[in-house]
């Protein structure tokens, strides 16, 4: 009785909670993605409290099933294995505490740099597209300033790349289209427009510039985060995994020395009974006599 108690408190409880904490990380990851996918279209304050908080809240319930791995530690004492032991149970939750609060950090992370980031009239995204507008303002429906108007169309129109794609090229489109536009509001003729104005307008567009390329190293920054904490995730799914093993084995190891111990008990019970059998039989026909 004691052996099976020992089997169900060792590596079972060990097997069900590295179980526990795997699902406990699944559903982390899927609020998670859910975040990254769905901020833009439902908002920022909305996604964060729909699926930034929930998040959190699996990483708390997360941390609490590593508390209670650490507090089976003794199992591997008690009954260990050949190619595992305790030392390396403990580093092994160490480093899942370790990737809990790197996944944790660089999530938070991700989350603050997006909100900086915006979208649309938000953060950065937003302060951009006030700079291009004041351009546009200053160019748009004036006669002789097609031109200009063709490159802001350009620039416009790279910029909107870059923020559906990503990519390095539409970066550097979008500063050739700059430059060319200050070359553009330059060489215009001081009918059309003012030396004062063409001040005005190559300021705004270093100005624009200066909020586009600022609204990019938050997307690299992000993009980064984003790389560790699914790093940090992979890790714990792995570490997790192992654990889950581990108790397997315990316990198939546990479950085997209380059967053995049930064996032994069922043949010294056979042997008492039969001893007191022989005995009774003796002393029966002893006072029979």
């Amino acid at each position: 009785e004691n052996a099976y108690e020992n089997t169900l408190a060792g590596g079972v409880e060990i097997q069900n909670r590295s179980d526990h904490l795997n699902s406990v990380l699944l559903e982390a990851r899927r609020r998670e993605k859910d975040f990254l996918l769905r901020w833009q279209i439902e908002g920022f304050d909305v996604a964060y409290e729909n699926y930034v908080t929930v998040n959190q809240e699996h990483t708390t319930e997360m941390k609490a099933a590593l508390k209670d791995l650490q507090a089976l530690a003794p199992v591997l004492d008690r009954n260990p294995l050949t190619d595992y032991s305790r030392e390396q149970y403990e580093a092994d939750i160490a480093a899942l505490n370790q990737d809990v609060l790197v996944y944790e950090q660089s999530f938070a992370s991700v989350v603050s740099l997006l909100q900086e980031r915006g979208y649309v009239d938000t953060g950065l995204e937003g302060e951009f597209r006030v700079a291009v507008h004041d351009i546009e303002e200053r160019i748009y429906d004036r006669e002789g300033l097609e031109p200009l108007v063709i490159t802001m169309l350009q620039i416009r129109r790279h910029e909107k790349d870059y923020l559906l794609r990503g990519e390095q090229t539409y970066i550097d489109q979008t500063h050739e289209s700059v430059a060319q536009l200050k070359t553009e509001v330059s060489a215009t003729d001081s009918v059309l427009l003012t030396s004062a104005e063409k001040s005005e307008i190559r300021a705004l567009a270093d100005e624009y510039l200066v909020k586009f390329d600022t609204l990019v190293e938050k997307d690299v920054e992000a993009a980064a985060a984003i790389e560790v904490f699914r790093a940090a995730a992979a890790d714990i799914q792995v570490t997790t995994n192992q654990l889950e093993s581990v108790g397997e084995q315990l316990a198939a190891q546990d479950i085997e020395t209380a059967q053995t111990n049930s064996a032994q008990t069922n043949t010294i019970t056979i042997a008492i009974v039969l001893v007191v059998l022989i005995v009774s039989i003796v002393l029966a026909v002893n006072f029979s006599q």
